[in-house]
């Protein structure tokens, strides 16, 4: 895994991924990084999925990790995270360890506090664009991707505007080994 951008997933951005067949694809183009807590909602639950997911992980090379006891974060960053679910909170959280290059998610609350905190992310809805820059999809199944996500994934007109308007060049942080 060494070399490869390091991106810290959430589980919506998981089962979006998952659903449009891409999360092989983020597995094989990064050092995925899950949360402890990001992992349980995935794996620890009663729905089909839970198995696959397990399954997919323990074969893949996807890290689980767990926040440090010690890692300690301003009362402020706390406050803010605490509005929101645990695994996208957890997934901020352990990027501001400094161990990861970005983070994937698909929450408007983490989308917006990583806006004003200026952690760079991306969403499942991005991702395809990524790839397609990336080499790795062709323009017909970077759009036939793009639509099967957005038609999956709940994102507001906005959101789907500004995805299809991003160049290469304000995501090419997010583009594997570049």
């Amino acid at each position: 895994m060494t070399g490869k951008k390091k991106v810290i997933l959430d589980s919506s951005s998981a089962i979006l991924l998952e659903k449009s067949a891409l999360l092989n694809e983020l597995i094989v183009s990064y050092h995925v990084i899950l949360t402890e807590a990001v992992y349980k909602e995935l794996t620890m639950n009663s729905y089909a999925s839970a198995n696959l997911f397990k399954t997919k992980f323990e074969e893949s090379q996807v890290d689980v990790q767990p926040l440090s006891a010690a890692f300690s974060l301003q009362q402020q960053v706390i406050l803010d995270l605490e509005a929101m679910d645990i695994g996208e909170a957890d997934t901020i959280k352990y990027y501001l360890t400094g161990k990861g290059d970005f983070v994937m998610l698909d929450d408007g609350q983490g989308a917006r506090y990583c806006l004003k905190q200026q952690i760079p992310f991306i969403n499942a809805l991005i991702f395809p664009k990524v790839l397609y820059f990336a080499g790795s999809l062709s323009r017909e199944n970077y759009i036939l991707k793009t639509e099967e996500i957005r038609q999956l994934g709940r994102y507001s007109k906005d959101i789907i505007s500004r995805a299809h308007e991003l160049s290469r060049q304000e995501l090419a942080s997010f583009i594997p080994f570049s």
